[in-house]
């Protein structure tokens, strides 16, 4: 059995490089990037993570996410690759029951895996319920991904195992990191999309900074939980 792990990412320095040494240390073979010319380091952190890492070009001037993951997995598909586990740079997957992700995947025996994403607010804290999740399966020519992953196409009928898999989102470190990564992620927003996607930062489009203040407010004042994130996550 053997693993490739798929992601796009832009200016993600912060966090893409331990994401890649968490992943291959659970038993990740292979982990695919698009990158979308990034300009903050995030191509020399990659460049020194060794020979299972590959990077390629994503020229696009907006995020064509559903296109570029999908010819990602299918490069990773035809080249033999057995599980397709996408993953964002800020978000570690880890294996539900304990163990690697490797060990996780070979003890199940069904085709796609739902993996709940909880998202934390920092270091220590997370929301008590999954926001969304994220499909990984087993490859085969005519399975691709819906946008953001949060399905799989080409698995007609099939009931997803839990359980097996999870995500810790570490999507904001801090309010600065908030504030900038929603204007990072806004400028690259496709125009194309149809209105029911890309749902999370259409939200920010054209708010006034006190509502980006009322925004960050209400997103740090949730529930939580104490579930402090292993310190091989931590930068």
């Amino acid at each position: 059995m053997s693993i490739a792990a798929v992601a796009l990412t832009k200016n993600e320095m912060g966090t893409i490089g331990q994401n890649v040494k968490h992943l291959l240390s659970n038993g990740v073979d292979l982990v695919l990037i698009a990158d979308g010319m990034s300009t903050d380091g995030t191509r020399d952190v990659l460049a020194d993570l060794g020979p299972q890492v590959e990077v390629v070009d994503d020229s696009n001037e907006v995020c064509r996410q559903t296109g570029v993951i999908n010819a990602l997995l299918e490069a990773a598909g035809r080249r033999g690759f057995d599980w397709i586990v996408p993953f964002d740079a800020d978000e570690f997957v880890y294996a539900c029951g304990g163990g690697t992700i490797a060990e996780a995947l070979a003890g199940c025996s069904q085709q796609v895996v739902a993996m709940h994403c909880y998202l934390h607010l920092d270091w220590d804290r997370r929301c008590t319920m999954p926001r969304f999740d994220k499909m990984a399966f087993r490859w085969h020519p005519g399975a691709w991904l819906a946008m953001g992953a949060h399905s799989v196409n080409g698995y007609h009928g099939v009931v997803p195992a839990t359980d097996v898999l999870a995500i810790r989102e570490i999507q904001f470190l801090s309010r600065e990191h908030f504030m900038s990564k929603i204007a990072a992620r806004l400028a690259t927003l496709d125009p194309s999309l149809p209105d029911y996607q890309g749902g999370f930062y259409r939200e920010f489009v054209g708010l006034s900074q006190e509502m980006m203040e009322s925004r960050w407010q209400a997103f740090t004042a949730v529930e939580t939980v104490f579930d402090p994130v292993p310190s091989d996550y931590r930068v």
